[in-house]
């Protein structure tokens, strides 16, 4: 948010020989900002603020990417955005290798059902997560149910460690805890 004061000019001074140069708004940034996520599900410009709105954002389209991946099983841009995470490293291997014996995922979308404050010092942040995931159908590639992949609704605790990338300007993960409760 930009606030500004405005007062006359003293001495006789014009307003463009007082004032300092105005700062690019937030739009004009965020349009300078080379696209990060997949084209048919960019990030939004408010998931790249250095901000704890700026985690909470990034932090739901982390999910609602692993979401929209879902479908076509692509795991490079879940990798993209994270780091030495083991939880994003086994979401994005189990894409893979579903992916590469013709599995179809039915449901198992991850909802946030709420999350606390964000905490940010700087370069690096945490957020926590209270998520829900819907039920899973996995049919193998003969279009057969696999009944032991299966799940009914469940609910997911934990959080999301998050470090700045400056020469992306975004948030990458560090570390996902998700226990299931």
């Amino acid at each position: 948010m930009t606030i500004a004061v405005l007062s006359g000019c003293a001495r006789g001074e014009t307003a463009n020989e007082t004032l300092p140069e105005a700062s690019p708004s937030a739009t004009e940034t965020s349009e300078a900002l080379p696209p990060l996520g997949p084209p048919d599900l960019p990030m939004p410009p408010e998931a790249r603020e250095q901000s704890a709105a700026g985690v909470e954002a990034f932090a739901r389209y982390y999910i609602e990417l692993s979401n929209h991946l879902l479908e076509s099983l692509e795991s490079q841009p879940l990798r993209d955005l994270s780091s030495q995470c083991s939880t994003c490293d086994q979401l994005a291997d189990g894409y893979d290798d579903s992916q590469a014996q013709g599995l179809t995922y039915v449901g198992g979308e991850i909802a946030v059902v709420s999350t606390g404050t964000a905490m940010v010092d700087t370069d690096d942040a945490e957020i926590p997560l209270l998520l829900s995931q819907s039920p899973v159908r996995v049919i193998d590639n003969q279009g057969k149910d696999i009944p032991e992949r299966a799940t009914d609704t469940f609910q997911i605790s934990g959080g999301m460690t998050l470090d700045w990338d400056p020469s992306r300007s975004t948030w990458i993960v560090t570390d996902w805890t998700a226990d299931r409760l």
